[in-house]
């Protein structure tokens, strides 16, 4: 907010031109402040109600499928290679929606921190009773002096890059918060310039 407000006085003093660049600098500040409040939002809608979560039974490997796929074209863009391991045929009992959200937050972020050349792995397996989504990259990694805090909401390990690459700081702890309402755990290994793995486990049945 205070960007913005600086832009716009500046432009109403005359300090500067509203050049087509000047605007375009201001509507991304406003666009970005847009997509906080959303993810805000979402979070605490996520964690403010003890049903924040409307469960169904889906076919999971069909749904995290057509969620890969759809990344396809932004991998390809960056020249990451997306490699896909969907065990087929896993039921669940879940709110399909948030889970595809969660499982994309996690995509976004591989992308995001993995440099052209890259390889990110997308998994979906069953075990014991639950069901495993795993996102494995060979990005950046993260420090180990941030792992303790790295599903704090509006954390961010790497603050200039996660500002120039568009990263709130806020998805892992929605992811989080998705993943604990559906009684399950999400966790992460990583080593700082070897890449991340974040792991969502959630149990395969609920009482509808």
């Amino acid at each position: 907010v205070t960007i913005i407000k600086s832009h716009l006085e500046a432009f109403e003093d005359g300090v500067w031109e509203p050049t087509p660049e000047r605007i375009r600098l201001t509507v991304g500040e406003i666009d970005r402040l847009s997509k906080l409040i959303s993810e805000v939002g979402s979070l605490y809608s996520i964690e403010g109600t003890e049903n924040s979560i409307s469960l169904a039974s889906v076919n999971m490997s069909e749904e995290m499928a057509r969620l890969a796929l759809s990344f396809d074209p932004m991998f390809a863009n960056k020249s990451v290679v997306l490699e896909k391991e969907i065990e087929h045929g896993i039921e669940a009992v879940a709110d399909i929606a948030k889970m595809r959200q969660a499982a994309a937050n996690l995509l976004s972020n591989a992308l995001r921190y993995t440099d052209s050349g890259g390889h990110v792995l997308f998994s979906l397996k069953s075990c014991s009773g639950s069901l495993e989504i795993l996102v494995r990259d060979n990005g950046i990694g993260i420090a180990k002096s941030d792992l303790p805090n790295i599903f704090e909401r509006f954390y961010r390990a790497d603050k200039s890059r996660a500002r120039a690459s568009g990263g709130m700081g806020i998805g892992l702890a929605i992811a989080k918060a998705i993943v604990e309402a559906h009684g399950g755990n999400i966790r992460v290994e990583s080593s700082e310039g070897e890449g991340s793995a974040f792991t969502m486990t959630i149990p395969l049945e609920h009482n509808i």
